[in-house]
């Protein structure tokens, strides 16, 4: 199989730094921990022209100036340019049709370019075959004998008895990895794996807040219960 540079990059298990380093902007051996900063920079960018983000709004996403911002954007399109034009051409097309789908034939409706978020077309693609893909690896899994208990965005929570962990944390890989081929028609993408034995449990530091708010709330509602049952 030939590989284009996009995924070549994800191939190289840290696209972000590896297109750094295809512009230059780090030299060859830098790694995650010597050019953390930078990194951010290219992830930012790396995500952000999913779904449309230009220049000024990168820059005011990283705190740099807009000259900065569009320079990052300039980077992308010379390392990328074949994505680019298929990014482009999906709009265009979605547009013409009034409509785009997903590999499985999940349509989203488009109106006239002047009443459409061209940027929600630009995004779809990546967001609703990522969820297709998702879809089909919990089927796999569950079919597979593993327990899930939710999906988090773009990862699988399961449990299984320690003794049997193992073996579970490889059957949902390979499931994951299943699905991934079968959405992209062959490209296999990877996945992490996170291990909370108990008492432990899966914490989101981004969700630390309101997982203070919900337990304070849990909390008087019990006691407020405790207090009814008591009277």
């Amino acid at each position: 199989m030939i590989y284009d540079p996009v995924s070549l990059s994800y191939l190289s298990h840290d696209p972000y730094l590896a297109l750094a380093r295809m512009v230059k902007a780090v030299p060859s051996w830098a790694t995650k921990t010597t050019h953390k900063a930078i990194r951010e920079q290219y992830k930012t960018v790396s995500l952000g022209v999913l779904y449309g983000m230009r220049g000024p709004s990168l820059a005011r996403r990283l705190g740099l100036s807009e000259a900065v911002g569009e320079q990052l954007i300039v980077d992308h399109q010379r390392a990328f340019p074949a994505f680019w034009a298929w990014s482009r051409n999906t709009v265009s097309h979605a547009l013409l049709a009034r409509q785009i789908q997903t590999v499985y034939g999940w349509r989203l409706r488009c109106g006239p370019s002047a009443e459409t978020n061209l940027r929600a077309i630009a995004n779809f693609p990546m967001q609703s075959n990522g969820s297709e893909m998702m879809k089909l690896a919990c089927c796999l899994v569950l079919e597979a004998g593993v327990s899930i208990c939710a999906v988090v965005h773009d990862a699988i929570l399961i449990e299984a008895p320690l003794p049997n962990l193992p073996d579970a944390i490889a059957t949902t890989q390979r499931c994951m990895a299943e699905a991934s081929r079968i959405i992209l028609r062959g490209f296999t993408l990877a996945s992490d794996v996170q291990v909370f034995p108990h008492p432990q449990h899966y914490v989101d530091e981004r969700g630390l807040p309101m997982w203070g708010v919900v337990q304070e709330f849990l909390g008087r509602d019990i006691l407020i219960t405790s207090g009814a049952e008591r009277e």
